[in-house]
C-alpha cells in the first residue's frame, strides 16, 4: 500500500492524446458495451496508439465520456441495469484511480472528478475504519441513484430501517436493517436509490486503505448530515479537475437543482434568476417556479462583505439598493434601521422573494377586503438566511425590524418589475397609489431630438450597435473612439431598460464588457457625486459622454490635495470628452438641480470606483449594478453555461474584488497555469497575475470553515483542490502554532491569510547572505499589502510556476553542499487578505500571531507540493529530513530537535 501510495503522489505525464468520441450499442438485453472509435477510419488496424504510452487520464476520461454518451441516448436516461453493466464491464486501470486518492487521518475524503446535468463522478478515499455519518439522499436533493465500485480494499454498508426520537428530541436510527461488505476483487457494483433510507458506509477495514467510485445522478455534490445537536454538518469536496474533461460552471449547475449550500456572488444570482424566469413566457409564475426560485435563494450564501457594499442607512426610511435586474425581474437589497418598517402594501401582480440576510424581520399578512380595508392574519419572525415569498393572491404585508439593537439586511427578488403599488391604512381603511423607485424618472433625450449623422454618415441606433462596434476596434485612437461615442443614441426600451436613479448615491449600470473595454451608464440625481478617486494603470483610457445634463470635472493638479484642484463641466453640447490622465485623483459631481445621465467607455476594462474613506482610512468601492444581459444572451442553455464562463474568467481578471468560491478560483487558475507555462518568456508574469488573482478573490467564511479542523499539538494541512499544475491547501494555525523552518521543493508557493495573522520569516545560508539582502533590498518595504515577498519574485530565476528544472537541480545540489548556518533576511507580518510569493529557492517558517483565536491560511503550490526539506537554523537537515506532504497524515508537527520560535535578526516589520 505504502509503494501505491507513492506512486499516485507521483505527477502524471502532460501528453493528452487525440481520443475520439466512445460509442455505446445496447444488445438484446440492454446491457451497454463499450466501443472505441478509430481516429482514422480508413487505417483501423493502425498500432501506432497501441504503441503509445497511455498517461494515467485518459482512463478517467474515457470513463466519463463513457458516461456521458450512455445519459445522452434518452431523455428518460439508462436504466440501473444498463449503468451497472457499463461500470462492471469497464476496464479500470487501478494506479489511474489511486493517483487521484487523498487519504485524510481525520475523516474520508470526497475528490469531484467531473459533473453535468446528468450526473457527477466521486472517488472517495478511506483511511482505516473511517465512516459517513448516517445519511439518506432524500427525493430532490440529487443522487437519487448512485452507483458504487470498490476499487481498493473493501467497503461496508449499514442500512437502518426507521428513525426514533431520543430523549433530547432528536431523531436517531432504530435499528440495523442489512450490513453487506463489499470487496474490490468481486469487482461487483451496488446500486442505491432514495428507497435505500437512512444509511452509512465505511472502510471495513482496520488495517488497509481503501478507494471507491461513486456515480450519482441527479448530480450529488455536497453529502450533507445532522450533528449530535442537530447542525447541519457538510463534508467538503476536494476539487481534482482532469485535463480533458469539460465541465459546466458549477453555479449553472446549482441553479438546477438548489439542494445544498453554494457560497455565490451576487452576479451570479442576476445570471442564475435570468436563466431559471426566461424559461416562462407568461408573467404569472407557476407554483413549480415559485418554489424552484425559493429553494435556490435558501441554499445560497453571500460574502458580507459584498452585500454590505451596497447598504446605505438612513433614519428616516429604510432605503432600497439596486443590485441587478433584467426585463423580467429587478434584485435590491433593503436596508433597515432599528425599528423602521414599511406601510402595508401590495405587490403590483409581482411575484416576490425576500431572503434576510443579516438580521431579524418581523412580517405581518394581511387579508384584503374590497372595499380596502385588511385585517391581520399572521405576524411571524424571520432571521436571517430565511427565505419568504408573497404574491397579491395571498393578500398583502407589512415588513420591518423589530429590533432597537441591530440593523436588517434583505435581499428582494420582484418579477416582473413593477414601479407602483398601492399603500393600505388599517386604521381608516383608505388606500393610496405610490411610487416605489425613480426608474426612468427622465425621458429619453434621444426621442426628442432629431437625429443628425456626421460627416462620414455614421449613426449608431442603439447602445447595442455601438457594443458590436467597439468588440471589432483594433487600434483605440481618441478620434475614432470619440466619433463611435458621439454617434450613439439609445432608443426607448433601451433608455427605459439602463436608466436608473437611486436616492442615496450615483448608481453606475455595467452595460458591457469583455477583456478589451468596459461601458458603464452612470445616473445622476442632484448632489450625487464621485468620491475623490484616481484609474490605476498608465495606459488607462476613459472616454466620457454627457446624454442628459451636467457634471463637473474635478481633478487635482498634486496627489489627492483637493486645494489644487481644477474644474471643468462636461454637458451634452461638447460631445465625447476624453478624461485627462485618469491616474490622478478627481471626481465627478452632478451640482445642477437637474438629473443627469453620463456614458463612459474604459480602456483597459474598469469595474469597480475604488477609493479611501477620508474618515477612516479604510478602502472601499462603490459597486456596479448588473443587467443580466451584459452576462449571458437568450439561447440554448449550452450557450448561457458558456457565456457566463466566459464572462466570469474576463470579469475576474479587471476586478479588485471577486466574491466567489474555491471551486471558481480552481477553474480560473486552469486555464492560467496552462497560459503562463506555454510562454516561454513568462517568467515573471504568471507570479504577479496569479498574486493579483489571490488578492481579489474574497472567500465565503462559512465555506472554508467548513475545511478547517484545528490540533492542540501541530498545525494541519487540508487538500482543496489539486490539478497537474498545482495543489491548493488550507493550513490552520492554533494559538502560537509554528512550521519548521523549511523549503517547498521545486514548487512556486502563494499564501494568503483567510482569518487572523502570521508571522512570515525567510532565511538564507550565511554565505549567501549579501546577495539575498541585495536583491531583498530591491523591492522596497516589506509590508505585506505592497512587498514583492520575495528576493528572487522578479529575478531570472523565477521561471513560471513550473518546476526549474536544471537550475532546480542545481539548487538542490548546492543546498547539499552548503552546511552554513541560516540567517533571516526577512521578517514580514502578513494580517487578513495580505498576499505573499516565494519562488522555489525560499527558505521559510510561519507562525501564528493572532492572540484572540486561530489563523486559516490559503496556500497554493506549482508544481503541487508533494515533499519538503525541514532544516535547523545550524544550517543542518532536521530530524524530519524530507516529509510526504501528501501522504496518509497531512499535519506537520514541530520535531524535538528544533526551537519552537524562530530567531529573527531584527523585529518584525
Amino acid at each position: 500500500m505504502e509503494a501505491q501510495r507513492d506512486k499516485r503522489n507521483r505527477r502524471g505525464s502532460d501528453f493528452v492524446p487525440p481520443l475520439q468520441p466512445e460509442t455505446l450499442k445496447s444488445d438484446e438485453e440492454g446491457l451497454w458495451e463499450l466501443e472505441f472509435a478509430h481516429a482514422d477510419d480508413s487505417a483501423p488496424e493502425t498500432p501506432a496508439r497501441a504503441l503509445e504510452p497511455l498517461p494515467s487520464t485518459c482512463n478517467v476520461r474515457a470513463f466519463v465520456e463513457a458516461l456521458r454518451c450512455a445519459f445522452s441516448l434518452s431523455v428518460a436516461g439508462p436504466s440501473n441495469h444498463q449503468i451497472e453493466s457499463l461500470i462492471r464491464s469497464f476496464q479500470f486501470a487501478l494506479p489511474a484511480w489511486q493517483e487521484l486518492a487523498h487519504f485524510e487521518e481525520t475523516h474520508y475524503t470526497r475528490s469531484l472528478l467531473a459533473f453535468d446535468e446528468n450526473f457527477s463522478v466521486m472517488l472517495l478515499s478511506w483511511h482505516k475504519g473511517q465512516t459517513t455519518a448516517i445519511h439518506e439522499h432524500g427525493p430532490g436533493a440529487g443522487g437519487e441513484r448512485c452507483w458504487m465500485r470498490v476499487l481498493e480494499g473493501s467497503i461496508e454498508i449499514t442500512q437502518y430501517d426507521s428513525l426514533c426520537t431520543t430523549k433530547e428530541g432528536e431523531a436517531a436510527p432504530r435499528n440495523v436493517n442489512k450490513t453487506m461488505i463489499i470487496e474490490a476483487e468481486t469487482s461487483r457494483v451496488i446500486c442505491f436509490d432514495e428507497s435505500i433510507g437512512m444509511h452509512k458506509m465505511g472502510n471495513a477495514s482496520q488495517e488497509e486503505l481503501a478507494i471507491s467510485l461513486h456515480i450519482y445522478s441527479p448530480p450529488y455534490i455536497e453529502c450533507c448530515s445532522r450533528s449530535a445537536g442537530n447542525q447541519a454538518l457538510t463534508i467538503p469536496l476536494v476539487y481534482k479537475p482532469i485535463a480533458g474533461i469539460k465541465n459546466p460552471p458549477q453555479a449553472i449547475m446549482h441553479a438546477e437543482r438548489p439542494s445544498k449550500l453554494m457560497f455565490t456572488s451576487l452576479d451570479s444570482l442576476v445570471d442564475m434568476l435570468r436563466n431559471e424566469l426566461q424559461k416562462e413566457t407568461s408573467w404569472e409564475r407557476s407554483p413549480e417556479t415559485i418554489q424552484h426560485i425559493k429553494t435556490l435563494l435558501e441554499s445560497l450564501r453571500f460574502n458580507p462583505k459584498e452585500y454590505q457594499e451596497y447598504a446605505h442607512f438612513t433614519n428616516g426610511h429604510y432605503t432600497r439598493n439596486l443590485v441587478g435586474y433584467d426585463d423580467k425581474f429587478t434584485l435590491m437589497i433593503l436596508c433597515w434601521e432599528k425599528g423602521q418598517a414599511s406601510p402595508i402594501h401590495d405587490h403590483a401582480n409581482s411575484s416576490c422573494w425576500v431572503k434576510i440576510l443579516e438580521g431579524t424581520m418581523q412580517e405581518i399578512l394581511y387579508d384584503k377586503s374590497e372595499d380596502g380595508t385588511v385585517t391581520v392574519r399572521s405576524d411571524s419572525c424571520l432571521t436571517a438566511e430565511h427565505v419568504s415569498y408573497i404574491d397579491d393572491s395571498q393578500g398583502v404585508h407589512r415588513m420591518g425590524n423589530p429590533s432597537n439593537k441591530q440593523v436588517t439586511m434583505s435581499l428582494h427578488v420582484y418579477s416582473p418589475p413593477y414601479k407602483q403599488c398601492w399603500t393600505f391604512d388599517p386604521q381608516t381603511g383608505t388606500k393610496h397609489r405610490v411610487t416605489i423607485g425613480r426608474a426612468n424618472a427622465t425621458c429619453n433625450p434621444f426621442q426628442e431630438r432629431a437625429l443628425v449623422t456626421d460627416k462620414q454618415g455614421l449613426m449608431l441606433p442603439s447602445v447595442k450597435a455601438l457594443v458590436q462596434r467597439l468588440r471589432f476596434v483594433s487600434v483605440w485612437e481618441h478620434a475614432q473612439i470619440t466619433q463611435l461615442m458621439n454617434s450613439v443614441c439609445f432608443d426607448e426600451q433601451e433608455w427605459a431598460e439602463y436608466v436608473h436613479f437611486s436616492d442615496h448615491r450615483y448608481t453606475r449600470i455595467l452595460i458591457a464588457f469583455n477583456e478589451i473595454f468596459s461601458l458603464l451608464l452612470i445616473c445622476w440625481n442632484p448632489g450625487q457625486g464621485t468620491p475623490l478617486h484616481n484609474h490605476q494603470g498608465e495606459d488607462r483610457k476613459v472616454w466620457v459622454r454627457m446624454l442628459q445634463g451636467k457634471l463637473q470635472h474635478v481633478q487635482c493638479e498634486k496627489g489627492d490635495d483637493e486645494s489644487t484642484c481644477v474644474t471643468d463641466t462636461i454637458s451634452p453640447e461638447a460631445g465625447t470628452v476624453i478624461q485627462p490622465d485618469p491616474t490622478r485623483y478627481h471626481k465627478l459631481v452632478n451640482a445642477t438641480k437637474e438629473q443627469a445621465v453620463s456614458l463612459h467607455l474604459y480602456y483597459p476594462p474598469y469595474m469597480e470606483c475604488c477609493f479611501k474613506d477620508r474618515c477612516s482610512g479604510e478602502k472601499k468601492s462603490v459597486p456596479v449594478v448588473f443587467c443580466s444581459k451584459t452576462m449571458s444572451s437568450p439561447g440554448t442553455r449550452r450557450k448561457v453555461a458558456s457565456k457566463f464562463r466566459t464572462f466570469r474568467k474576463e470579469c475576474i481578471q479587471y476586478r479588485t474584488k471577486v466574491f466567489s468560491n474555491f471551486h471558481s478560483l480552481v477553474e480560473v487558475l486552469q486555464p492560467v497555469f496552462e497560459h503562463c507555462l506555454s510562454l516561454a518568456k513568462s517568467r515573471e508574469v504568471c507570479p504577479r497575475k496569479i498574486r493579483k488573482l489571490l488578492e481579489s478573490f474574497q472567500f465565503h467564511p462559512q465555506e472554508w470553515q467548513q475545511y478547517a479542523r484545528f490540533s492542540t499539538n501541530h498545525y494541519t494541512r487540508i487538500l482543496v483542490a489539486q490539478h497537474k499544475d498545482f495543489s491548493l491547501m488550507l493550513t490552520c494555525w492554533n494559538k502560537g502554532q509554528v512550521s519548521p523552518i523549511h523549503d517547498h521543493a521545486t514548487s512556486h508557493a502563494w499564501v494568503k491569510v483567510l482569518e487572523g495573522e502570521i508571522r512570515d520569516v525567510q532565511y538564507a545560508r550565511s554565505s549567501k547572505k549579501t546577495t539575498n539582502a541585495t536583491q531583498n533590498s530591491s523591492h522596497g518595504s516589506t509590508s505585506a499589502s505592497s512587498t514583492n515577498s520575495n528576493s528572487n519574485s522578479n529575478g531570472d530565476s523565477s521561471v513560471c510556476c513550473q518546476g526549474n528544472g536544471d537550475a532546480a537541480h542545481e539548487q538542490e545540489e548546492d543546498k547539499e553542499e552548503d552546511t552554513s548556518p541560516l540567517v533571516v533576511t526577512k521578517d514580514t507580518i502578513l494580517k487578513s487578505d495580505a498576499v505573499i510569493y516565494m519562488d522555489p529557492s525560499v527558505i521559510h517558517s510561519v507562525t501564528n500571531l493572532c492572540d484572540n483565536g486561530p489563523t486559516v491560511s490559503l496556500h497554493l503550490y506549482s508544481p503541487p507540493y508533494m515533499t519538503c526539506n525541514c532544516y535547523l537554523e545550524t544550517g543542518k537537515k532536521s530530524s524530519m529530513g524530507v516529509v510526504d506532504i501528501f501522504g496518509p497524515s497531512t499535519t506537520l508537527q514541530l520535531p524535538a530537535d528544533m526551537s519552537p520560535l524562530p530567531s529573527p535578526s531584527s523585529s518584525p516589520s
